[in-house]
């Protein structure tokens, strides 16, 4: 097996996940960490099966990991690492970038 590729993040997405583990630990502290744990979780499986997640349709050479129903995250694999370009509520209009929440 080849040895796992590392993760790495654009600045955007990780700015997006914080922002929707912020909302949700406002309502729910252990739904927020368990969501970010199989959010983590699955981006290791995917460093170490890059193509394992399915093509996405909408952004070309991307995947995407369907996290729930309502979340998804969406990669590039890179040579030597998997890089992590946005986090997804299903109900946002993507790949149109959100407005900002100033």
């Amino acid at each position: 097996m080849p040895a796992p590729r590392s993760v790495e993040w654009e600045e955007s997405a990780e700015d997006l996940l914080a922002e929707i583990l912020w909302r949700i630990r406002c309502d729910n502290e252990i739904a927020a960490e368990r969501l970010n744990d199989d959010i983590l979780s699955k981006l290791s499986i995917a460093a170490c099966f890059p193509a394992l997640y399915r093509e996405s349709r909408r952004i070309e050479g991307a995947r995407e990991i369907v996290v729930r129903p309502n979340f998804f995250v969406v990669y590039q694999v890179m040579p030597a690492t998997i890089r992590v370009i946005d986090v997804v509520h299903a109900r946002r209009d993507w790949p149109n970038p959100p407005a900002p929440s100033h």
